[in-house]
């Protein structure tokens, strides 16, 4: 992106996805807590069970955000390998 943008990203760690045209959306699905745990309907962890990406209800509100999925498995995917390596 040098000489592209007024603001290159330059400090790596770098990350990037590839992306195609798919159908790959719901509104609604598991709830997790901000550690990506699943909970149960009482709000409850679900021992053991996490969640990223797209199959989580709630990270949109009531619209979805057109682009965000990458972001949300990518961000969510990080939070849930971190908190099921930190889980004793």
């Amino acid at each position: 992106i040098e000489g592209t943008v007024n603001h290159p990203i330059i400090q790596p760690p770098f990350w990037a996805a590839r992306t195609s045209m798919s159908i790959h959306y719901t509104m609604g699905g598991l709830k997790i807590n901000s550690r990506a745990q699943c909970l149960d309907a009482q709000g409850e962890v679900i021992s053991g069970l996490y969640a990223a990406g797209e199959c989580t209800g709630g990270i949109h509100g009531n619209n979805r955000i057109g682009g965000n999925g990458i972001c949300d498995a990518l961000t969510y995917g990080m939070i849930a390998a971190e908190s099921a390596v930190s889980t004793n």
